[in-house]
């Protein structure tokens, strides 16, 4: 499919992007996760089987179930070297229906498991990209800065996530877009 998609943006007139895939592990859609870029990784995509139990420790979730644990079925871990700068792109998608708290507890214990590979990175000394699909609940939305190239804004379901970061988000569309802060000195 990524193939696909990267012949059409080629007979649009812009060649050169090139699809990367890696098997997902979600057993209840099959679906895959993958990147479509201009630059090539300079390592294979990855993906990490750590599992986080859940209710995870001040859960804001209201989950009363049996406790029980989570990976992240969806997502990818590369790296690039770009302008001298070596950097990790980690792509995530977690289970929907954020307001459920049985769901929710699961989306906690998905961002414990990606702030551990987040914290992995760092530590071997790359700067850190992190993208992920994001379900907001416009009612509990409110936007912090708005422009025609991109908005910042916050949302109930997106706050309980971005709680497991101590770091800055931008906000685009329905994408989650983190850049380490030393990144963006470049």
């Amino acid at each position: 499919m990524l193939q696909r998609l990267a012949d059409s943006v080629k007979q649009l007139g812009v060649p050169g992007y090139m699809p990367y895939m890696i098997k997902g592990t979600d057993t209840a859609t099959g679906q895959n996760v993958g990147l479509l870029t201009l630059v090539d990784p300079i390592v294979s995509l990855t993906r990490t089987s750590n599992r986080q139990n859940y209710p995870v420790v001040g859960s804001g979730c209201k989950f009363t179930g049996p406790a029980a644990d989570s990976a992240v079925s969806k997502h990818y871990s590369t790296q690039f070297y770009v302008n001298g700068l070596r950097l990790a792109m980690i792509g995530a998608h977690l289970v929907a229906f954020p307001v459920d708290p049985s769901r929710c507890a699961q989306r906690e214990a998905q961002a414990t498991v990606l702030r551990g590979l987040v914290d992995q990175v760092l530590s071997d000394g790359l700067e850190v990209i992190l993208l992920g699909f994001t379900y907001t609940l416009l009612s509990f939305s409110f936007s912090l800065f708005s422009s025609p190239l991109f908005s910042l804004s916050l949302s109930l379901s997106l706050s309980l996530f971005l709680s497991f970061f101590s770091l800055s988000f931008l906000f685009l569309h329905v994408s989650l877009f983190w850049i380490s802060p030393s990144f963006l000195e470049v």
